[in-house]
């Protein structure tokens, strides 16, 4: 039987995307081309008409693939494919409407993409259930094909690893279906076949044909005849068919034989549904008649029938079936009266598929999505189901689960240390089972919300160490509640607050009681003094220790300590070197905390105090070692806990390599030889990311031995030996390749560069890399000196027929030698003592033994082939005459190589080491190798080796990146307890492996890269700014903003050059700012003394007033103050230049030139100091907006600066004259540039992408950049203006209000500008960002098409409305601004427009975030400069159908 098909899969595409994603007017079809470019998205594929799509927005990860080898025939879209080379699951998700039955499709081509000819088996899940596994080894291709009802709004179709290769998906298709037909009474129906009964041998039916695109595949059964018939076959019933299969049909030719179709089941138990349509297309006669019965088996199941003349009959089975034995039969058989043999026109069958797994509980499902969006959180995990199947389960969840049938409810979410930023998501409180919320070592702003309280499953709340602000809600301090909230300084519980309120209006009272206590103080002090009591000073001297250094190691995020102690251990790991397992630095009380070990000191055990064993000899000789030679022996996968042990062979002492990775999990072997030894049993294998890196504390500039060794040992069951590539640093090392071998070992010697050594395993294929020892030796600098690169080991030789290795301690350096012996020599030895002393320190019982020829006059030859013509090698050949010579004897003999004499004639010294080595390095004659020693006339005695090494060159040409960036970049991360799985081996290079965040100077490979951009926003930083930033001397661009940083900003980083971002950094300032207002804390004292005067004199001159009748200025005066309440006068002391009114007169010219007119009122040139344009916006007194605007607008532009939000230069307030004083902008608003009124010129496409992605950024800083978040709710074409070089920025603030992060506040006054208010808001008056997003969309569509947005002279009066009525009609080049001429880019133009109605999506859940439209504009801009997509003169494109709410397509 054919392949069954099926599978689907698309990522947060809402149910107003898939709507659009169509072909003709087929709603809800969603058509996937995986692996697609975008830039070559969509295509139309003419055999069906249906539109193809890149799949890169519906999934999270994968990467593209193109098939090499593809069948003849095989239509467009199998050409690509994504594959998942990470992580275990991947999955797309696809919004659906629940309750409605689908045909998912997945099709699946190998087509040897990758060129190593090696067959993916994989499963692919639907939802959290098992689907079908998919097995590409004995077939060149699968289509998974199910009708399935959505039981929510999202099919999750997951592809799953199962072994050694990755998972890759061809097409992946949807297509809505009716409720009405194919019901079962339980369960989903897998497709088994799909037949109409035809000669045609290829010709598949599909859309427009079939109107559910279903694929009817051509059938044609022996021993029966074709009929057909080209008139019309009424095919209206609920399964419809398509009309070309019912116009022909089979018939037995016997016309006594019932029609058969039989096949074999695989699995006795299947059961199966069939559906078998018949119309009868043959001209009968009056004497003529067609009767047959339907029978399963043998079983009568329907009959007799009479197929209607030209009509669709359709006869299903209302149950499933079941075969016997494994063969299943169903059969026509002609009754009695029937005069013409049975007809069959169509056939299906299904097999029953459940899904026993209930999906996550549907709201819970919505709230922890509608987190992850809120904090832009992207975790390669969280993907498919949160909760099941349990080995999926989402990081930082738990769930409650107990019956498949019962959908799981989340019961833990756990997001601490995870970078987030703005208020405490609103969506949280959906999670109606939550008992544990960690949402600690973030930088979240704002309170506590109330509806925290409310959730009354709550067991634990940790939101310690935040920027939480305001008083914790008495719900919340209930009994039973555990409620953490250490490490906010600025919340504190209702009543502490209210104390604290109380005592901010005593403060001037406090001063001068506190002048009083300070004289009575000193009095105190000095008669302690006089009494020579000096105790008092001693808490004097602890104060150095809080000094400014000493406050910046305080806050490292590490474990709480000494500052140098601290600092070092933070920065050091060795395995000869106490580890720091925290710190306490807490006023006076400093702690260090370190692991046990449990021997105590070296002092006690040599001398037995305190009950300690008295050690020998050879155990103080290891313990010397450990301590001073720097030997590091790392067991990878080795648990901690059964860490360190002696090794057996060697006596060397092997340790967990836990500390010195960053990320790996333990694996044992399953199958290791017999004698190796236990630092192979373990191993340490990375599913998890390409690079993973071990960092290693060495000495630069000293020579070390590097060793790693790797054994399979089929840790994992499933025999697929891996091979992955080897760096050192930067550069690749070697490639490891264990389908060949039981293990393999890499030694190289090397002279480090830096300070750190770093060793990394990339993942090239899809097989985990993996290692299970590593291994550093320090040397001696004066050995193996070569002109450059490092010296990889090809061969460590000591002549014997032994087969015992030689290590450590014969080896002082811990070289591994293999015994090598030849048929052709004869071994010669020594028991006594050989000499080894030179620079090498070559093993002394490696030189006891020797090899000479068997035939004295032969030379003794080594010789070995060479994979590489062009290698270079370096040989080392030791030589000890360990033979008694007689008197008469010598052993004489030159060295050549490959038959070039290269050094001799030489006599070996007596038991005293000699050794021959290349200066130069050398190559082989072609790919033979050969190295010879060659008796000389005068020598009685044949040549003699007892040692050789050889190597080979290796150059590393990459440089590192600057050692000091390097140290810098690693302070940083240690200060701030950085994790990300990206951040290992060298910061900046290779490029592909750059870390996040980086950006580095690399003019050429010999030259080190140095850092020059570093992004640290959204990243949870709390304390001050890591004084190693300054270290980075090569910076550029710096971005700190969005995290919970605080005190000053170092001088040393406001130098010119930088570009420093640091704002949503509320408690962060810059260092003149810091000191005024430590200033002003000094002076409090004596201004609440002197107001005190102040307000003696100021109620003197009020009473001498009144007593002079004038109450004019009075009561003008008392009119200010009403204006200048507490709330007010705090605003009109912010620290940005107040201008007079006759200021503002004279800047402006007497108000001469007249820029523009609003509802604030009207707006003038202006110039301050005579250079300095500005505009004035002065408030009208007919203005239909007022001072709550103006101090709204001041506010605002007071605290928040970003480049695409208009500067405010300062402001007016004096009595009833207000006035805003603002950078000027020369090239006035958008709207003039889009219309070209005011003599503006007219922007070209480019132009305007660029000016939407500035003002989107401008929009996206008020939303998660302010502290607290900004809507400015009247976001519009007027409202963004454009400098000189029409770069954009957001004006007009006064309706700007703040809101809760992630989620909405409820504005009673509904505001904005009509067309461009978004109707959600305008309808609930709740108010959040996403109302912005709507009128940005307005925003886009006024940008794309110049059309006005509303238009009452239409039938089609909002510009949303009029382009859905254009895209009906399917030519975009209508849609676009006339202005442009059609001069602009396909691609481009179409994914913005895909945008803007996104944006204006009337439900707001549907919209993107400003972050989302940013990315996606940027991906427009790229497209348009490129000139990669179409010229919309060339080719005008069909559009899919779309009703006005939608967006046109999802890509």
């Amino acid at each position: 039987m054919h392949t069954s098909l099926g599978l689907l899969v698309v990522l947060t595409a809402s149910l107003a995307i898939i709507h659009i994603i169509q072909a003709q007017d087929q709603k809800g079809f969603i058509s996937l081309d995986c692996g697609l470019p975008s830039n070559e998205s969509p295509y139309n594929w003419t055999s069906t008409g249906l539109w193809f799509y890149s799949d890169e927005r519906f999934t999270q990860g994968g990467k593209t693939g193109r098939v090499r080898e593809n069948p003849k025939g095989f239509p467009k879209q199998y050409d690509t494919l994504r594959y998942f080379p990470d992580g275990i699951r991947n999955c797309y998700n696809l919004s659906v409407e629940k309750g409605l039955r689908y045909m998912v499709r997945a099709t699946f081509v190998y087509g040897n993409y990758d060129g190593r000819d090696m067959k993916p088996v994989f499963d692919l899940h639907l939802g959290p259930n098992l689907w079908a596994t998919i097995d590409l080894q004995k077939t060149d291709y699968s289509v998974k094909d199910i009708l399935h009802i959505a039981t929510s709004n999202s099919i999750q179709i997951c592809l799953v690893k199962t072994g050694v290769t990755g998972p890759l998906i061809s097409t992946l298709e949807l297509r809505p279906m009716g409720i009405d037909s194919y019901i079962t009474e339980s369960g989903s129906l897998d497709r088994y076949f799909r037949y109409y009964f035809s000669k045609s041998s290829s010709q598949q039916i599909r859309y427009s044909s079939d109107i559910y695109d279903r694929i009817w595949y051509p059938l044609f059964l022996m021993g029966c005849t074709q009929i057909s018939n080209a008139k019309n076959v009424d095919n209206s019933n609920s399964y419809r068919p398509p009309e070309i299969a019912l116009k022909t049909a089979v018939t037995p030719t016997n016309s006594s034989e019932p029609l058969t179709i039989q096949w074999s089941s695989e699995n006795p138990d299947e059961k199966y549904y069939y559906y078998a349509h018949f119309a009868e297309i043959e001209d009968l006669q009056a004497n003529e008649t067609r009767e047959f019965n339907v029978t399963w088996n043998g079983i009568q199941y329907y009959g007799p029938l009479v197929p209607r003349r030209q009509i669709i009959n359709t006869i299903s089975s209302s149950s499933p079936r079941t075969c016997d034995g494994g063969k299943c039969r169903f059969q026509l058989i002609r009754t009695d009266k029937s005069t013409r043999p049975p007809l069959l026109n169509a056939f299906e069958v299904y097999t029953v598929i459940q899904f026993p797994q209930s999906e996550t509980d549907e709201s819970d499902v919505g709230a922890i999505v509608r987190i992850a969006e809120t904090y832009a959180l992207s975790r390669i995990n969280w993907q498919g189901d949160p909760r099941v199947p349990q080995q999926f389960r989402w990081d930082g969840l738990k769930c409650s689960n107990t019956n498949m049938s019962t959908p799981p409810r989340i019961t833990t979410l756990n997001l601490s240390s995870s970078g987030l930023a703005g208020t405490i998501a609103a969506a949280v409180q959906n999670l109606t089972q939550l008992e544990t919320l960690d949402l600690s070592n973030n930088n979240l702003t704002g309170g506590v919300p109330d509806f925290l309280g409310n959730m009354k499953a709550l067991l634990v709340i940790n939101l310690s160490r935040n920027n939480l602000t305001g008083s914790i809600p008495q719900a919340l301090q209930r009994e039973g509640l555990k409620l953490l909230v250490e490490g906010n300084p600025r919340l504190c519980l209702s009543d502490s607050c209210r104390k604290q309120h109380k005592k901010n209006k005593i403060v001037p009272t406090v001063a001068s009681v506190a002048s009083a206590a300070i004289v009575i103080a000193v009095l105190v002090l000095l008669f302690v003094l006089k009494k020579g009591k000096p105790a008092i000073l001693q808490g004097l001297h602890l104060l150095p220790t809080t000094s400014t250094t000493n406050a910046t190691f305080a806050e490292k995020n590490s474990r709480r300590f000494t500052y140098s102690e601290v600092d070092l251990l933070l920065r050091v790991h060795h395995t000869n070197l106490v580890s720091l397992v925290g710190y306490c630095y807490e006023g006076d009380q400093l702690a260090l905390v370190y692991e046990f070990l449990p021997n105590g000191d070296l002092k006690q055990h040599l001398s037995g105090k305190g009950g300690r064993s008295v050690i020998n000899w050879s155990t103080r000789l290891q313990i010397a070692l450990e301590a001073a030679s720097g030997f590091i022996s790392l067991d990878c996968g080795l648990p901690s806990n059964e860490s360190p042990y002696k090794g057996n062979y060697t006596g060397l002492w092997f340790y967990s390599d836990e500390k010195f990775a960053q990320g790996g999990k333990s694996g044992r072997v399953r199958e290791n030889p017999v004698g190796y030894a236990k630092q192979y049993n373990t191993l340490r294998y990375f599913p998890d990311g390409i690079r993973n890196c071990y960092n290693l504390s060495v000495e630069k500039g000293l020579r070390y031995v590097v060793r790693a060794t790797f054994a399979y040992g089929n840790y994992d069951g499933l025999r697929r030996e891996p091979v992955f590539d080897l760096h050192f640093g930067p550069n690749l090392w070697a490639t490891i390749d264990l389908q060949n071998v039981n293990g393999t070992s890499k030694d190289m010697l090397h002279v480090a560069t830096s300070n750190s050594m770093q060793i990394c395993l990339v993942k090239t294929g899809e097989t985990n890399p993996l290692i299970s020892s590593l291994e550093l030796r320090p040397m001696r600098n004066d050995s193996y000196v070569i002109k450059s690169g490092s010296l990889n080991l090809n061969r460590h030789y000591y002549l014997s027929d032994s087969s015992s290795q030689i290590r450590y301690s014969n080896d002082v350096y811990d070289r591994i030698w293999v015994p090598f012996f030849m048929k052709e020599w004869t071994q010669i030895s020594t028991s006594q003592t050989v000499g080894n002393s030179n620079g090498l320190e070559i093993p002394e019982i490696a030189l006891q033994t020797a090899a000479t020829p068997t035939n004295s006059s032969a030379p003794l030859t080594i010789q070995w082939t060479s994979e590489n013509p062009d290698e270079k090698y370096y040989y080392y050949a030791h030589f000890a005459e360990i033979e008694d010579l007689q008197a008469n004897e010598t052993r004489e003999f030159n060295v050549t190589w490959n038959g070039i004499h290269s050094y001799g004639p030489f006599v070996p010294r007596r038991r005293l080491i000699n050794t021959i080595f290349t200066q130069a390095p050398i190559t082989c004659n072609g790919v033979m190798c050969r190295f010879e020693l060659i008796r000389t006339n005068k020598s009685t005695r044949p040549p003699l080796l007892n040692a050789l090494e050889v190597y080979t060159v290796i150059q590393f040409p990459q440089s590192e990146t600057d050692e000091s960036d390097v140290g810098a970049i690693k302070s940083i991360t240690n200060t701030y307890a950085l994790s990300r799985i990206t951040w290992q081996g060298d910061p900046c290079v290779p490029q592909e492996f750059r870390w996040d965040g980086l950006n580095c100077s690399n003019t050429n490979m010999s030259m080190p890269p140095r850092i020059t951009a570093l992004n640290l926003s959204s990243s949870g930083l709390a304390g001050t700014i890591a004084a190693a930033i300054q270290n980075l001397t090569q910076l550029e661009t710096l971005n700190l903003s969005r995290n919970n940083l605080s005190g000053s900003i170092p001088q040393v980083l406001q130098r010119e050059g930088l570009q420093l971002l640091f704002e949503g950094n509320p408690r962060l300032c810059l260092s003149d700012s810091c000191k005024k207002s430590n200033k002003k804390k000094i002076i409090v004292p004596i201004v609440a003394s002197v107001a005190s005067a102040a307000i003696v004199i100021a109620v003197l001159v009020i009473l001498f007033v009144l007593e002079k009748g004038k109450p004019a200025i009075l009561l003008r005066g008392l009119h200010l103050l009403h204006r200048t309440s507490t709330t007010d006068a705090t605003f009109a002391e912010k620290n940005s230049r107040r201008f007079t009114y006759s200021e503002v007169i004279k800047m402006t010219n007497n108000f001469q030139r007249v820029l523009g007119k609003g509802g604030f009122g009207m707006v003038y040139h202006g110039s301050v100091n005579g250079s300095e344009q500005v505009a004035v916006k002065v408030l009208s007194q007919s203005s239909t907006q007022g001072y709550k605007e103006f101090k709204a607008e001041v506010d605002l532009l007071l605290r928040v600066h970003h480049t695409n939000l208009v500067s405010l230069v300062g402001y007016c307030y004096e009595g009833d004259h207000l006035a805003l004083i603002y950078e000027f902008l020369p090239n006035g608003d958008l709207k003039q540039h889009l219309s070209g009124k005011g003599g503006r010129s007219i922007i070209d496409w480019s132009t305007r992408l660029q000016i939407a992605l500035e003002a989107a950024s401008g929009l996206e800083y008020l939303h998660i950049g302010c502290i607290p978040p900004m809507v400015h709710r009247d976001v519009k074409t007027a409202n963004i203006l454009l400098d000189a070089n029409l770069k954009a920025k957001l004006a007009d603030f006064g309706l700007s209000r703040s809101f809760q992060g992630g989620g909405e506040s409820h504005d009673t006054a509904v505001a904005g500008t009509p067309g461009y208010l978004d109707p959600e808001y305008n309808h609930s008056g709740r108010l959040g960002e996403k109302s912005d997003v709507y009128s940005f969309g307005i925003v886009l569509l006024e940008m794309i098409t110049n059309q006005p947005v509303i238009n009452q002279t239409s039938e089609k009066s909002h510009i949303t409305q009029w382009v859905g009525f254009k895209l009906n009609q399917g030519d975009i080049v209508e849609i676009m601004d006339p202005n442009l001429h059609k001069d602009c880019d396909f691609n481009s133009a179409w994914r913005a427009l895909e945008l803007a109605m996104s944006c204006a999506n009337p439900s707001s859940s549907k919209r993107p975030s400003m972050s989302q439209v940013i990315h996606e504009i940027k991906e427009c801009l790229v497209c348009a400069k490129s000139g990669i997509g179409r010229n919309l003169e060339l080719e005008p494109q069909e559009i899919m159908s779309s009703d006005t709410s939608m967006v046109p397509i999802a890509r």
